[in-house]
């Protein structure tokens, strides 16, 4: 019952000594690792893992072995083909009382579309913050409530005849940047009833006064 349950998972089983070395890996595990199971028994099933992320996972085994937490690591596997798939494994002891030195049973499982959606987000974020901080025209992110300024680029800072640091996370309210404070509330309720506001005049003040 058990080989039938390891070997139908849809995630990838091992079982290990507590040196690493396998004794046991299911279909899913060859399939995400592109090893065939001759290649793995017998072998460390770190011999999988990227170069490049190997001694943090062998560092978190050692940690796991001595009892200072549990092993829980994202990872790249190097397949048989050269291709690398992003995985999340875990182990556990197989006997509490013997603990990680009476062997282990992990799983992994593929976690490469969300790595791939994380780079693809990170690679549109710093798009937009390169976009943001060179534009020529004047941008500013601030909270509602006070308008303590998030983020700002040069543009806006110039305009005002202060430096980044001397804005971010200021007030425009405490600075007195709006001439008129009135100005600030008439826009706050004009973007609460319509979602936003084209075309809205007002006189800042620069830091010369």
């Amino acid at each position: 019952r058990y080989r039938m349950l390891t070997e139908h998972s849809p995630v990838g089983v091992f079982q290990s000594d507590a040196d690493g070395t396998c004794l046991y890996v299911n279909e899913r595990w060859l399939e995400l690792a592109g090893r065939t199971r001759e290649e793995m028994l017998g072998n460390k099933w770190c011999q999988v893992v990227h170069p490049d992320d190997r001694d943090a996972v062998a560092r978190l085994w050692r940690d796991h072995q001595d009892g200072r937490g549990e092993f829980l690591a994202e990872m790249r596997l190097v397949r048989g083909d050269g291709g690398v798939r992003w995985v999340r494994g875990h182990a556990a002891p197989l006997c509490d009382e013997a603990g990680p030195a009476g062997g282990l049973v992990g799983t992994i499982e593929d976690i490469s579309a969300a790595k791939e959606a994380e780079r693809r987000l990170s690679l549109s974020e710093e798009k937009f913050a390169k976009a943001f901080r060179a534009s020529p025209d004047a941008i500013v992110i601030s909270t509602a409530t006070d308008g303590r300024y998030i983020e700002l680029n040069d543009a806006f800072a110039a305009m005002l005849g202060y430096t980044r640091d001397e804005l971010l996370g200021r007030t425009a309210l405490g600075l007195g940047v709006w001439a008129d404070p009135e100005d600030r509330a008439r826009l706050l309720r004009l973007i609460r009833r319509d979602g936003q506001v084209a075309d809205f005049g007002s006189y800042l003040r620069r830091k010369d006064g």
